[in-house]
């Protein structure tokens, strides 16, 4: 997501808190367009259904309910969220969300600048390395994980993370599958169902009979699904 490419939405019932937002992003040097606004969960749920977004800050404490409750009735998270609250005690929500970050009530510049550089950042960042042979940057609790790609087994979703697992460990990282997904321009790794990207140098055994599945090196079986048969099948011919 380069910056010109941004679009940003803001969930935010307090007028003056929306326009201090406004206020402060303009101060950066920073290309966006602002897709919508919203006041309560319920009119998030329907702008950022019906609104492509890469950016989205969000409110923890609305009208009608917290901020989580607008990602959990989302049926699926392709973009980045930025919280803010007036409570630090929502921290650990906010990172449990797989938020970039959060920032404290009221808004403050350098807060603010913290937090969209690391949303600029955590792009660029998995744009340069995406094509590189050797090594995937992968977003992680305590900073970015440096993993050779050989030695990536597999992703497996959960909820708003992802595993990522080797043969040797299985790392929590702090985003989607999709967002996995989105970064990895290599042809080595295939989604094969919702909820695994894999590794084909990994793969020992193909089992195209009865209910579809990869073996990989450490015998781990991997799903394909139904829709992801055909074009499984065509890689698999292709590439053992």
């Amino acid at each position: 997501m380069s910056q010109s490419e941004m679009k940003i939405a803001i969930v935010e019932d307090q007028k003056q808190n929306l326009e201090r937002l406004l206020a402060f992003l303009d101060e950066f040097d920073l290309q966006y367009t602002l897709v919508g606004t919203a006041k309560n969960v319920k009119e998030g749920e329907k702008l950022l259904l019906t609104k492509k977004v890469d950016l989205l800050f969000l409110d923890m404490k609305l009208p009608d309910g917290e901020g989580t409750e607008l990602l959990d009735r989302l049926p699926q998270r392709d973009f980045k969220v930025i919280f803010f609250t007036a409570h630090k005690d929502y921290a650990l929500s906010a990172f449990e969300y797989g938020s970039v970050d959060f920032v404290l009530k009221p808004i403050q510049l350098k807060d603010l600048n913290r937090a969209l550089k690391k949303v600029i950042g955590l792009d660029q960042k998995l744009e340069e390395h995406s094509t590189s042979n050797k090594v995937l940057p992968i977003p992680h609790k305590e900073g970015t994980l440096y993993i050779e790609r050989d030695k990536i087994l597999y992703f497996q979703a959960y909820g708003e993370y992802c595993y990522l697992v080797t043969e040797q460990k299985k790392e929590l990282v702090s985003r989607t599958l999709k967002d996995i997904e989105d970064s990895l321009k290599d042809n080595s790794f295939v989604r094969t169902h919702r909820s695994y990207i894999v590794n084909l140098n990994k793969v020992k055994y193909y089992q195209k009979k009865g209910l579809s599945h990869l073996v990989l090196s450490n015998e781990k079986e991997i799903p394909i699904s139904r829709r992801k048969r055909l074009e499984i099948a065509e890689i698999m011919k292709s590439s053992l």
